[in-house]
């Protein structure tokens, strides 16, 4: 698929679930195979705009480790999409104190948390069209790690009804075994111009 800056043929020394390469087959987790590859293409579908745009250097070494169907953890009759993904912290995610800046963080879970909550609504034969952030809220527990630390980031799709969506993300220091952050996202439908199509092309 052309446009998203990223190589597809993969050599030993990049993860076979590298994002920009990765094989749908071989990301872990409960999900069909058919949601695992649509993951895969909406986070390249994000990085479609290259390296001059923003959170290009993140996306490009983000790594998909798990794409699951789990029960609500407050409904079990209901379920929820959940997003593994790890990244090792670089100096360019660092601010003036050596550690992850908050702003590198938000982008993250940003993401991860709206790709859940769209991966559920297309479980749900609702439209593939990503939402837009309503409010997003965050509550920062542990100072952030420096360069060359491994974050967790787990996504996990909670409700949707209608053109509203609800969605959660935490960021973990693996190292450490401790979450740094915690946000919740509320999300709808942005408006459809007339030329609307159902879903992008990558």
């Amino acid at each position: 698929m052309g446009g998203t800056g990223f190589a597809t043929t993969m050599t030993p020394s990049i993860p076979r679930t590298y994002i920009g390469g990765a094989v749908a087959s071989d990301v872990p987790g409960s999900a069909p195979l058919r949601l695992k590859t649509e993951t895969i293409n909406w986070f390249k579908l994000l990085a479609k705009a290259g390296p001059a745009a923003f959170g290009y250097n993140l996306r490009r070494r983000l790594e998909l480790k798990e794409v699951s169907l789990e029960p609500s953890r407050d409904d079990h009759e209901n379920q929820a999409v959940k997003i593994v993904c790890e990244l090792e912290v670089t100096p360019d995610m660092c601010n003036a104190e050596g550690v992850v800046e908050h702003g590198a963080m938000t982008f993250l879970m940003d993401e991860g948390s709206a790709v859940s909550l769209l991966m559920m609504k297309m479980l749900d034969g609702q439209d593939h069209t990503i939402g837009v952030s309503q409010n997003f809220n965050f509550f920062w527990y542990n100072v952030p790690p420096g360069p060359g630390s491994k974050l967790t980031i787990i996504s996990r799709s909670v409700n949707v009804h209608g053109d509203m969506g609800y969605c959660q993300c935490e960021i973990w220091d693996m190292e450490k075994h401790k979450m740094i952050v915690s946000g919740t996202q509320t999300q709808m439908l942005p408006s459809k111009p007339e030329n609307w199509k159902k879903k992008p092309k990558l």
